[in-house]
C-alpha cells in the first residue's frame, strides 16, 4: 500500500510540472470609459491601440510596426451576431462567454492558441477589431507572453457610436529551432536521464521497503 502511495505521488508531481500553466498577467488598453472603447488581455506582455497605427482592422504589418520583426496572420476568428459560445479558425479559438459578436459589450470570453503554435514559433501576438467611426480605437493589439496557450478577454465599448467586436486574430513571429535530421542520435543523452531516473526510483522504492 505504502509503495502504492509513493508512485502516485510521484505520477501526480509529474503530471503538475507537465501541464501548460496560464500566465495571468493581463492589459488593458483604450478607456476610460465613456469617452473611449477599452479592452483587457490575459496572458499578455504588452500592447497598443491604433493611436498612430492607423484606423480600422489590425494586419500583420501593423503588428509588425509595433513590435519590431515580421509578424504573419495564423486564425482569424469572426463570429458575425453569434452569442456564448466557441469560435474557431486557423490556430486561433474564441469563446464569449457574456455578451454576442456584433454588439458593443461589455462582453467577456476566453483565447486558446493551438499547442502546435509554440512548437513553430517563439512569439505571438493578438489583435482585436472593433467597428469603425463613432470613437476609438478601431483596434487593440496585444503581444502575449511566450508559451502562454489560454487567456481571458473582455471588450466595453458602450455609450459610444459604433464599435461592435468584428474579430481577434492571432500572429506568429519567426520560427521554431528546425528538428534534428533523420537517423543523427542524440549521443545517448536521452537513455542517460532516463536511466538515472529509474535509478532515484528504485532507490527511493528499496528506502520505503526498509521503512515498512
Amino acid at each position: 500500500m505504502k509503495h502504492q502511495s509513493f508512485f502516485a505521488a510521484a505520477l501526480g508531481v509529474l503530471a503538475f510540472y507537465s501541464m501548460p500553466h496560464l500566465n495571468a498577467a493581463s492589459v488593458t488598453l483604450g478607456g476610460p470609459l465613456p469617452t473611449a472603447r477599452t479592452a483587457t488581455l490575459a496572458s499578455a506582455q504588452a500592447g497598443a491601440g491604433n493611436s498612430g497605427t492607423g484606423s480600422g482592422n489590425a494586419t500583420a504589418a501593423v503588428v509588425s510596426s509595433l513590435f519590431g520583426a515580421p509578424y504573419t496572420e495564423r486564425g482569424d476568428v469572426a463570429g458575425g451576431s453569434g452569442g456564448p459560445g466557441s469560435y474557431a479558425n486557423g490556430l486561433l479559438t474564441v469563446q464569449v462567454l457574456t455578451g454576442s459578436w456584433g454588439s458593443k459589450g461589455p462582453l467577456t470570453g476566453n483565447w486558446a492558441i493551438s499547442a502546435p503554435f509554440w512548437a513553430s514559433y517563439p512569439n505571438a501576438a493578438i489583435s482585436m477589431h472593433v467597428g469603425n467611426g463613432g470613437g476609438e480605437p478601431d483596434h487593440f493589439i496585444w503581444k502575449i507572453t511566450p508559451g502562454a496557450q489560454t487567456g481571458t478577454w473582455s471588450y466595453n465599448g458602450t455609450g459610444l457610436g459604433g464599435g461592435g467586436l468584428s474579430n481577434l486574430k492571432l500572429y506568429s513571429n519567426g520560427t521554431g529551432p528546425p528538428p534534428p535530421p533523420p537517423g543523427v542520435p542524440d549521443g545517448g543523452t536521452t537513455l542517460v536521464s532516463l536511466g538515472i531516473a529509474l535509478l532515484g526510483l528504485g532507490s527511493m522504492r528499496r528506502l520505503f521497503a526498509t521503512k515498512a
